[in-house]
């Protein structure tokens, strides 16, 4: 690809996200949306970031890796318990973030 199509692209690709975004608030006070779909759309950044980190959790050179050499699942894990114990989000990042690098230490 050449620099020309590049920008197209990414041109392209921002020309769309900002008419979805517009067309999703012209329409935001036309129509109520029911009960069960408002109480669905709560949960779509929680299922987007689980979309985002569990693949990078269990996955390893294209392999799901549930060996104890994966070290991204200890530190998913340990974040993950720390978060259920404190309910504290930045503890629960910097602990995982701590446990990954500890264990990438280890391993060398």
């Amino acid at each position: 690809m050449n620099g020309w199509t590049i920008w197209l692209v990414i041109a392209g690709m921002a020309v769309g996200t900002i008419a979805n975004r517009a067309a999703l608030i012209m329409l935001a006070g036309k129509f109520d949306l029911p009960q069960s779909v408002q109480a669905s759309l709560r949960f779509a950044p929680a299922a987007a970031l689980a979309a985002i980190v569990v693949p990078e959790l269990f996955v390893h050179q294209g392999q799901v890796d549930l060996s104890l050499h994966n070290g991204k699942l200890f530190a998913g894990l340990a974040g993950f318990a720390l978060a259920m114990l404190t309910r504290n989000t930045t503890l629960s990042m910097v602990a995982g973030m701590l446990a990954l690098h500890g264990v990438g230490l280890l391993a060398r």
